[in-house]
């Protein structure tokens, strides 16, 4: 047998080799989980949950842990989009309609903001959106004739 392939006879070094196998192991099994938990969360389309919060719970309870984890942020979500449409008036049906109109992706009316200054809002959030970048400044000096004459008067 080669030096390198021979195990320490002495126990003190057979056991820090065994506490770094323990270690290493302890962390692929955290790494493996976190992977299971980040492709459970986008199997099962989880968007308010991540691997993080995955990082206590027991791998045989993950799915299940995730998706009570995820319904019970959904609904604080929505209490806390129903108290803000109660406090600009809503009350009963109307109120659980804005609240469901909001989940599924209709903005509902906000005192104070008329459609027209939505849609312009809305134009405004297209517009910006536009990809690229916007041109340069034009050297004046490399203009010759008509275009020098137009760039020096609108200085």
């Amino acid at each position: 047998m080669s030096d390198e392939h021979e195990l320490p006879t002495d126990g003190g070094s057979l056991r820090t080799m065994l506490q770094e196998k323990i270690g290493e192991n302890n962390r692929l099994q955290q790494e493996l989980h976190g992977m299971r938990a980040s492709t459970l969360i986008q199997e099962h389309g989880f968007t308010l949950v991540s691997a993080e919060d995955a990082s206590n719970i027991a791998a045989e309870d993950l799915e299940t842990s995730l998706r009570s984890l995820q319904e019970e942020r959904v609904v604080g979500q929505a209490d806390t989009v129903r108290s803000v449409l109660a406090q600009q008036g809503l009350e009963g049906d109307a109120l659980e309609q804005a609240v469901s109109n909001v989940f599924n992706g209709e903005v509902p009316a906000v005192a104070g903001v008329t459609s027209a200054s939505a849609e312009a809002s809305g134009r405004q959030r297209d517009l910006s959106s536009i990809p690229g970048k916007p041109p340069g400044a034009v050297s004046t000096l490399d203009l010759h004739g008509r275009d020098a004459i137009v760039a020096g008067l609108s200085k």
